[in-house]
């Protein structure tokens, strides 16, 4: 395995690293947005991921709230996503063993 291979597995684990964050800080509505020091977060590439995915709701001041809506998307995403490689190695194998 290549180690480009790996990045959207770090990338991940980092997501649910911050949602997590939020979850356990109970940061899932807009009253409840705060700042990404006050839940031990930094700012970064994924922080701006999550943003874009709308997993994470910028708010005025620099705060943030976890969309849960957003997470369970997200979450069925990364099934279908998983279900398709394994689906093409599986073909894959098949194949391979056909052409044998």
């Amino acid at each position: 395995m290549n180690a480009g291979a790996l990045v959207p597995v770090i990338v991940a684990g980092m997501q649910e690293k911050y949602i997590r964050a939020f979850r356990q800080a109970g940061v899932t509505t807009p009253a409840s947005a705060t700042t990404l020091e006050r839940v031990g977060c930094r700012e970064s590439s994924v922080v701006g991921s999550l943003v874009r995915q709308g997993v994470f709701v910028a708010m005025d001041g620099g705060r943030y709230y976890l969309d849960t809506d957003a997470v369970e998307s997200l979450a069925a995403h990364r099934r279908i996503g998983v279900m398709v490689a394994v689906g093409t190695l599986a073909i894959g194998l098949v194949l391979l063993m056909l052409l044998r």
